[in-house]
């Protein structure tokens, strides 16, 4: 509960009387005081305590901590609706009213098919689209948001028709940086679909040595070196959109970007085989392609018939690429949505089988069969789930203590929390993180710990920060005796990682961050005249 304004001034007496001054502003130099570090998380966890229940100043506290990496975000899916339509303006592209779909021109005379620039000027079909493409005004009274989430895609897909890879960085790495996310892994495939083509000459066949043998002496290689190319063109255009190389670049240039190769799990076995070995001979040779994923609904039926098919093929291509991370959808699935046999096996498939080092969802993980089992290997393996409390409240309505964040937390399974599509949710890291104080009572230390994880549990190169990633202990270089996270060791420590740079980045950003908060009135403190 809130504290009252009598309670709130004697807190705030006693920190002074504690500390000697009215504030913890103090700066921490490079020879930072452990005792001043430790008084401002404090502070700042007091603060929190006081905010927790008053969404307002909530929303604003965690607008501005510090939250890491976003894992599991769909590029397409990130980009919100009104910036879609711009681009299918700026295209020439149509809609079809009935359907409220971008299509390619030319445009029809009636009103059946108008030029994307009319829907300006109609404000009721402008809401209407922006609705369709997104879950703008849904409403969970009505039941799970499943077909309109998933069906949002195809109406939008025709505003993407255009090369709008480099906007699309842009757009993800500037509101990354402005919701003070420094680390971005997105599903993200530029083949353009020539995996998929090059399976339309493959014959399937059961032996996956085989298969492997058939596309890579189909041209594997080639495609991957125009992938390769188009990322450097769709990089290029990002950085340029950003003014990364100006005097003034853009804060996104400072977020880190890495890929993961998605492949669509509802398509016919050889198309998935060829797709997979594709991703995988991508994230070989290109060190920006760091993991390859599963995408499109796991309830689907193709993607429910040869689910374990699929498990088999990526733990096939994990071996021969031992390097690739692995990160699958598994668990998206509630009774009901499917026949119950589902619900029985896929997340434990996917560490066992497939060799998944995170699991995005997972929601499902209680209904596997002997789930205490699998939880305590889960976290065992320090299998990180990429939990999406908006996404799994959308598609499949369970939020609150149905969800079982709390569960995977008591367990000691390391959590982070993701977006997962937040154009469509029309959500950001921010809610997600508002909904999970208020619907499963995170506390302060739990927000940091699921920062951190983010980061620790990256597929982004290079050592750790910690000696102890659960603990979070940090290498001898960078603790206190070596003079702590500023000094010129943890300097020449961290220069060779990227992971290790991006964890201590979050470390001093937590710093900051609680300086700030800790010279914050509680609330309901009025000062004196």
């Amino acid at each position: 509960m809130p504290l009252t304004r009598t309670a709130t001034f004697l807190v705030l007496s006693l920190l002074s009387a504690a500390s000697g001054c009215s504030t913890r502003s103090t700066v921490v130099n490079d020879t930072a005081s452990t005792r001043v570090d430790v008084d401002a998380a404090a502070a700042t966890a007091r603060y929190f305590n006081a905010v927790r229940d008053r969404p307002p100043l909530l929303a604003a506290f965690l607008r501005e901590f510090p939250k890491g990496g976003d894992l599991h975000s769909h590029l397409s899916g990130a980009i919100y609706a009104e910036r879609l339509l711009e681009w299918a303006i700026e295209d020439g592209a149509c809609i079809d009213v009935a359907a409220l779909s971008a299509i390619r021109g030319p445009c029809k005379a009636d009103a059946t098919r108008i030029p994307a620039a009319q829907v300006l000027t109609d404000l009721e079909l402008h809401s209407r689209l922006i609705d369709a493409w997104s879950v703008r005004n849904w409403n969970p009274a009505m039941g799970p948001g499943h077909a309109r989430f998933f069906g949002a895609f195809a109406r939008f897909r025709g505003a993407l028709d255009g090369e709008r890879g480099g906007e699309m960085l842009a757009e993800v790495a500037a509101r990354a940086a402005d919701g003070r996310v420094s680390y971005l892994e997105l599903m993200y495939s530029p083949d353009l679909g020539s995996s998929r083509r090059l399976a339309q000459e493959l014959a399937w066949q059961a032996d996956l040595q085989a298969m492997h043998a058939q596309v890579r002496a189909m041209g594997l290689e080639a495609l991957v070196d125009e992938a390769i190319a188009r990322v450097d063109a769709d990089l290029i255009a990002q950085r340029e959109q950003l003014a990364c190389a100006s005097d003034t670049p853009a804060p996104g240039c400072n977020v880190v970007v890495r890929f993961q190769y998605a492949v669509g799990r509802a398509r016919g076995a050889a198309e998935v085989f060829a797709s997979l070995a594709f991703g995988f001979e991508l994230a070989s040779r290109d060190p920006r392609f760091v993991a390859v994923n599963l995408v499109q609904p796991e309830d689907w039926p193709r993607a429910l018939q040869d689910y374990a098919l699929h498990m088999a093929m990526v733990g096939f291509l994990a071996q021969r690429h031992p390097r690739v991370g692995v990160t699958l959808h598994a668990g998206e699935l509630v009774p009901g949505l499917v026949q119950p046999e589902h619900l029985r096996g896929h997340i434990r498939q996917a560490i066992e089988v497939a060799g998944a080092r995170r699991i995005g969802h997972g929601v499902s993980v209680m209904h596997e069969d002997n789930p205490h089992d699998l939880l305590r290997n889960m976290a065992e393996r320090g299998v990180l789930v990429e939990v999406a409390l908006s996404s799994n409240d959308i598609i499949l309505g369970v939020r609150g203590a149905s969800h079982p964040l709390s569960i995977f937390l008591e367990q000691g399974i390391p959590v982070a929390l993701v977006t997962d599509d937040e154009g469509v949710a029309r959500s950001s890291l921010a809610q997600e993180f508002q909904r999970a104080v208020q619907e499963h009572d995170l506390d302060y230390a739990q927000l940091k710990r699921l920062a951190r994880n983010s980061l620790e549990h990256a597929f982004v190169e290079g050592s750790s920060l910690w000696a102890d990633g659960r603990r979070f202990i940090p290498v001898a270089a960078c603790g206190e005796k070596a003079g702590g996270l500023k000094s010129v060791a943890c300097d020449v420590a961290v220069a060779a990682s990227a992971r290790a740079d991006l964890q201590r980045r979050l470390e001093l950003q937590f710093l900051q961050f609680e300086q700030v908060h800790a010279a914050l009135p509680l609330p309901g403190f009025v000062r004196p005249d």
